[in-house]
């Protein structure tokens, strides 16, 4: 199952609670794998620094429909991260291109009890993309 954790604000916590349920849900077995739609990578920092990671474990691949291999964070956690070439797909992505993730991930579900998709705030391309690939969406709001 594809999960979105979207919000049309900012600062509402969507990176952390994407973060918290990626660990948590994997230290209990899960295999889980975590996907950063937003071009400022915060859900990417928050595993790892980027630089040290492949260039084929990267979320702009999807978009692309080449394949990708996700990254082992650990045995059952694993990341796609955001790069730079996500920001072209905000800015200027075509139809095909942003329906693209929805058939790039497919391929994955298999492998995955969850997959978790953290979207930049508003609801721009990108998010649009991530919703389109998803079966369903936590949406964060400030109480």
């Amino acid at each position: 199952m594809v999960i979105s954790v979207a919000s049309v604000k900012g600062g509402t916590g969507k990176t952390t609670l994407t973060y918290a349920l990626s660990w948590l849900l994997s230290e209990e077995g899960k295999k889980i794998l975590a996907v950063d739609f937003d071009p400022q990578g915060n859900l990417t920092f928050s595993f790892c620094s980027p630089e040290s990671l492949p260039p084929d474990a990267a979320t702009s691949r999807l978009f692309q429909t080449r394949p990708v291999s996700p990254f082992p964070i650990s045995q059952n956690l694993h990341l796609l991260f955001s790069d730079g070439q996500l920001y072209s797909y905000e800015v200027r992505g075509t139809v095909s291109e942003l329906k693209s993730p929805s058939f790039s991930l497919r391929p994955l579900k298999a492998n995955y009890d969850l997959i978790f998709i953290d979207t930049p705030t508003s609801l721009r391309p990108l998010t649009k993309a991530a919703l389109i690939a998803s079966d369903a969406v936590i949406a964060v709001a400030d109480p």
